[in-house]
């Protein structure tokens, strides 16, 4: 497959370089694929923010973690270990943290999130989450090589 790449060195500070593309009315000038451009408005030219990163990758956090629950409860109807019950019930609560640090997130719904909890109600979901999926890690370490008393159907 053909591939085409350019490059151009540029003996100037990165103020300079913004400068000069932040200034739209120019570009026709070194620009030879633009006739002309016209600002929509007077405000300076600003990088966007793409608000839907944090959604997107929540969002896929929070089905794997639902996922990974189930098939540690799918192994626990096959081999019952309390340890592995703590270990899906921190992926449960892994899946539900991040669900709803992204409703919580400023700029992903709403300016300051869904919840209410603030400028930092998204932190302390992330610390609440992150912590409840550490404490539930232990729990399966200290449980794994317990011996599970009582009748278990097989």
């Amino acid at each position: 497959m053909a591939t085409y790449e350019s490059s151009t060195d540029i003996q100037a500070s990165t103020e300079r370089v913004w400068a000069v593309l932040s200034d739209v009315e120019t570009w026709s000038r070194w620009m030879p694929t633009v006739s002309s451009v016209e600002p929509l408005r007077e405000a300076p030219l600003q990088v966007g923010r793409v608000d839907v990163f944090i959604p997107v990758v929540q969002s896929i956090i929070c089905v794997t973690e639902l996922i990974t629950a189930v098939f540690l409860f799918a192994q626990y109807s096959i081999q019952p270990q309390r340890a592995l019950l703590a270990l899906a019930g921190g992926y449960i609560c892994s899946g539900l943290f991040a669900f709803l640090q992204t409703l919580e997130f400023p700029g992903a719904y709403s300016a300051t999130g869904l919840l209410g909890g603030g400028r930092s109600g998204a932190a302390w979901l992330f610390n609440f989450w992150r912590i409840t999926f550490a404490l539930a890690v232990i729990t399966y370490a200290l449980l794994k090589d317990a011996s599970d008393t009582g009748s278990h159907a097989y």
